[in-house]
């Protein structure tokens, strides 16, 4: 069953190195802010001389008791507001900012006599002896918003920029995996000449590598397979021969036509075996044509016509592909000879109807016949497997008829489906894409 899109975005191995190059970064980041916060602290006991020393200045500068001309001079030139109190004395070089609140300011350095806190971006310093106050302050000026807001679009440029680098850069390094991945399917589907790319020199290349050298090994071992099953099949022509010449001299009788029956039957499943292998071999070089796959039907169609429990048209379409006429009649026969086979002579009769889905021009071939159970769909187009197996008289073939279909099939660049349940019947879906060649 396939995942939802979004669960298997987030379960997918970009995301998750994505996520863990992000945490990384803010990890990184707070142990710099940590590391930065902790300098800051053992640094403050020598910034709190250097500012006691300053304000020291400033308090001898503004004299005793402070006169608001000099204050005014200061608090241009250093751009400070200062604010004096003193019993019924009071005054101020500037009006004090609506946004600044002294009682809910943060002080970070408190000593007797002196503060020195913050509040919403304004600083402040207040000294105080008695009933003297005296407060300088450095209010949040608009100049600071703009730099502040100019360094916060920076960083969140930064930031974008180096996401989007770590993004490619992991699409990148994760390549290989994605024609790995293409490369499983497409060897899953049979196509066993299929090889990845190599790409770069690393782990991946090493994963490719020993990819291709599996399928090539794979691809040895079944030719040497087949090739061994047609070198027996052919040996086994000449002994079938003689024991034919030796059953003439039997007399007649009931042992003679059980021994001629099977002799037949072993002659029939060789012819099948060699037959089979002749139509892969030829596979590989396609007499492609323009083609109603319609027609095709129309064609194959007669062949069945008295076999029960029938078989009835639903709907065709006359679009053309470029096909091998014969091979895909190769393919319709051998399905439709299955539909019949294990349908009930009684039943329904099996259907045949044409749709066009997603770019695919399709051909469905349904029967309400024995089906097949659920476990044995992964393996219905190995060579040889039958999900019956009783391979009788009856009933006939040697499990190869699907095989080479799906042979036939993969060499079009088409695809069949089998859709079956055991006691409801089978649904068969050969998809055939739209305006593409077959290579």
């Amino acid at each position: 069953m396939r995942r939802k899109p979004f669960k298997r975005i987030f379960h997918s191995v970009f995301t998750r190195l994505l996520v863990a190059i992000i945490i990384a970064g803010i990890a990184i980041t707070i142990v710099v802010i940590g590391g930065f916060m902790t300098l800051r602290k053992h640094s403050l006991e020598s910034i709190d001389r250097n500012l006691a020393l300053y304000i020291d200045y400033l308090i001898t500068e503004l004299g005793d008791p402070p006169d608001p001309e000099r204050a005014e001079r200061i608090a241009r030139r250093t751009g400070m507001i200062i604010q004096f109190k003193s019993g019924r004395q009071q005054w101020e070089t500037a009006e004090i900012p609506a946004t600044l609140r002294m009682e809910r300011a943060r002080i970070f350095s408190r000593h007797p006599g002196r503060e020195i806190g913050f509040y919403r971006g304004h600083h402040f310093i207040r000294i105080h002896q008695g009933s003297v106050h005296l407060t300088f302050i450095l209010p949040w000026a608009i100049e600071d918003n703009k730099v502040i807001s100019r360094f916060f679009a920076v960083m969140a440029a930064l930031l974008v920029a180096i996401l989007t680098g770590a993004y490619f850069y992991i699409r990148r390094v994760l390549k290989p995996i994605r024609h790995l991945k293409v490369g499983v399917e497409k060897v899953g589907a049979g196509n066993l000449g299929h090889r990845v790319p190599l790409g770069r020199d690393d782990e991946f290349r090493d994963l490719a590598s020993a990819f291709n050298r599996m399928t090539e090994r794979l691809e040895a071992l079944l030719k040497i397979k087949e090739q061994l099953l047609l070198d027996v099949s052919h040996e086994l022509r000449s002994p079938l021969t003689r024991l034919k010449v030796g059953l003439e001299f039997l007399p007649q009788g009931e042992t003679r036509a059980s021994l001629a029956e099977d002799i037949h039957e072993m002659e029939r499943m060789i012819t099948e075996i060699l037959e089979a292998a002749k139509i892969r071999k030829s596979a590989a070089s396609l007499n492609l044509a323009r083609t109603k796959p319609a027609d095709l039907i129309r064609i194959v169609l007669p062949d069945f016509e008295n076999r029960p429990p029938g078989v009835i048209i639903k709907n065709l379409l006359e679009d053309e592909l470029m096909l091998d006429a014969e091979k895909i009649e190769t393919v319709l026969r051998n399905i439709l000879d299955n539909a019949l086979k294990y349908s009930a002579p009684g039943g329904t009769p099996v259907a045949v109807f044409m749709e066009m889905k997603n770019r695919y021009l399709t051909i469905i071939i349904e029967d309400e016949g024995i089906g097949i159970p659920e476990d044995a769909l992964p393996y219905v187009f190995e060579p040889f497997y039958r999900a019956n197996n009783s391979r009788t008289r009856e009933t006939g073939g040697y499990g190869l008829g699907l095989s080479l279909c799906k042979t036939i099939m993969t060499v079009h660049n088409a695809e069949i489906d089998i859709f079956s349940k055991a006691g409801e019947g089978t649904r068969v879906v050969l998809s055939f894409p739209l305006g593409s060649e077959t290579s």
